[in-house]
C-alpha cells in the first residue's frame, strides 16, 4: 500500500517542539498586531489552510494511508507532497537523497514565483511541481524554462458534497426579491478602476430596490459567506487581482450560484508582465467576465433567478470537478503514473 506524507512545514524532533511552538505563537501575535491577518492565519498549517484541509478530507475518503507533517527520519514514505514552505522543500530534498522518501512532489503553495526557489525546483530530487492553473504553469515555464517538463496543473478541491452544498429554497423565500452578493477584493492601489464600477453597481441595486449584501476579502468568516450564498441569485465579483485558482469562486459554483467576475488578465511580478486570469476555471455554466460597468449593467439587467433545477445541475457539475474526492482522486491517478 502506498504511504503518503503531506508536508506544510519542516519536521522537527519532539524535544524541539516547545521552542518551535513558542516561536510560532509569537510570530502569529506580531502579525495579527500589525494587521497582517492572512499571513498570520497561514501559520496554522504553514500554508494555505483550505488546500491542506481539502487534501486531508479527500485522502480520508479514499482511505489512503497518509500522515500530516510526520518526522520523516522515522519511516519511509512512497510519496511526499510538500504543499508549502521553501525550507520544507529543501528538507524533503535532503531526505530523498538519503533514501528516506520515494517520489517528491512540490506545490501548489510554496511560492508565487519559481525564482524564489529556483535551484530547489531544478534539483533532480524534485519529481514534479504542482501549480493550480494553466496560466501559472506558463508563467513558471517562462521564468524558469529548465523546469517546464516538471510542471503539472492540479487545482485543489472544496467540501462540495458537505459544507458547500446548496440549500433548497423554501416556499417562503422563493418569493423574496433578488439577492445579489458583491464580493470585493482590493489587492493594490489599482483598484480605482473597479471602485467606480462597484459604486455604480450599488447605486443600481438601490435605485431598482434590489436586495444585496457585501463580502470583503479577508474580513469575513466562511459561515457568513455560506449563508449569503444560500439565498443568492448571483455573485458580483469585483477585484483588481488575478487568481491562481480562487477557491471562493468554486464555493459559489458548488452552491449553485452564478458569478459575474471582473476581468483582470495580467499579472505583474518583479517588473515583468505575464498573461493571467482572475478566474481560471470560470466557464459559461458558472457565469462570465465583465470589463466595465457598462458590461456589468447588461448582465444584471438580463439576469434571471435560477430555478432549483439549474442550481442542482450547477452544483452537480462543480462537485464532479472540484470536490475533495474528485481532486484527490485526480492526484492519486497522477501519482500512479509517476510510479509506473
Amino acid at each position: 500500500m502506498t504511504r503518503i506524507a503531506i508536508m506544510t512545514y519542516p519536521t522537527i524532533r519532539p524535544l524541539e517542539y516547545p521552542m518551535k511552538i513558542a516561536k510560532w505563537r509569537l510570530k502569529y501575535f506580531l502579525l495579527s498586531l500589525m494587521g497582517r491577518r492572512e499571513e498570520a492565519a497561514g501559520l496554522h498549517n504553514g500554508g494555505h489552510n483550505e488546500v491542506t484541509s481539502s487534501i486531508i478530507r479527500g485522502l480520508r475518503m479514499k482511505q489512503v494511508d497518509f500522515a500530516l507533517n510526520p518526522w520523516l527520519g522515522n519511516k519511509y514514505y512512497d510519496i511526499t507532497l510538500v504543499l508549502s514552505g521553501k525550507e520544507t522543500l529543501n528538507q524533503a530534498i535532503r531526505l530523498k537523497k538519503k533514501g528516506k522518501i520515494g517520489k517528491l512532489l512540490a506545490g501548489p503553495n510554496i511560492t508565487i514565483s519559481p525564482q524564489e526557489v529556483g535551484s530547489s525546483y531544478e534539483d533532480q530530487a524534485v519529481d514534479k511541481i504542482l501549480v493550480p492553473s494553466d496560466w501559472v504553469k506558463e508563467m513558471y515555464a517562462q521564468i524558469l524554462p529548465a523546469i517546464k517538463d516538471k510542471i503539472y496543473v492540479w487545482p485543489s478541491g472544496i467540501d462540495a458534497e458537505g459544507y458547500w452544498s446548496p440549500r433548497q429554497k423554501t416556499e417562503q423565500n422563493k418569493s423574496r426579491k433578488k439577492h445579489f452578493v458583491i464580493y470585493e477584493k482590493q489587492a493594490s492601489a489599482g483598484f480605482d478602476k473597479w471602485e467606480e464600477c462597484k459604486r455604480k453597481c450599488i447605486d443600481h441595486f438601490r435605485v431598482n430596490r434590489i436586495e444585496y449584501s457585501k463580502i470583503v476579502y479577508g474580513k469575513y468568516k466562511k459561515q457568513v459567506y455560506r449563508t449569503e450564498l444560500a439565498d443568492a441569485t448571483a455573485v458580483v465579483w469585483i477585484s483588481d487581482s488575478t487568481e491562481s485558482q480562487c477557491i471562493a469562486l468554486l464555493e459559489a459554483w458548488s452552491m449553485g450560484v452564478k458569478t459575474y467576475v471582473s476581468d483582470n488578465s495580467l499579472f505583474y511580478h518583479k517588473g515583468r508582465r505575464y498573461s493571467a486570469s482572475s478566474a481560471p476555471y470560470l466557464s459559461d455554466e458558472y457565469g462570465c467576465f465583465f470589463n466595465s460597468w457598462e458590461d456589468l449593467k447588461i448582465l444584471l439587467e438580463s439576469h434571471n433567478d435560477p430555478s432549483d433545477e439549474e442550481i442542482d445541475v450547477r452544483h452537480h457539475n462543480a462537485s464532479k470537478k472540484f470536490s475533495d474526492y474528485a481532486r484527490v482522486e485526480s492526484l492519486l491517478n497522477y501519482i500512479d503514473l509517476l510510479k509506473s
